[in-house]
């Protein structure tokens, strides 16, 4: 069972490079703010190895967000599923 990572912040915040070094391999999940990532094709995210990237997609709704890039959005329902699926989870706030 792979880490969850919920990040909710942009690449400002020392939380977000933080939790790009320990998330490749896992799962990252982009929740609130995060999600302005997903507008940028050249966000560091995009070259995380190995992680599965997925987002809320109502903080995607919320924000106008059109993602540069292919990723898996959730809803509510899902996101409490993943959270059964992994361990640990880290939040990154």
């Amino acid at each position: 069972m792979n880490a969850l990572h919920l990040l909710n912040r942009t690449r400002e915040h020392p939380a977000f490079s933080q939790c790009l070094r320990t998330a490749p391999g896992n799962t990252l999940l982009l929740l609130a703010d995060a999600v302005y990532e997903l507008q940028d094709a050249n966000s560091p995210l995009w070259r995380l190895a190995g992680t599965r990237l997925l987002a809320l997609e109502p903080d995607i709704l919320a924000r106008g967000v059109a993602p540069a890039n292919a990723v898996e959005s959730l809803s509510y329902d899902d996101f409490v599923l993943l959270t059964t699926q992994h361990r640990p989870i880290v939040s990154w706030y």
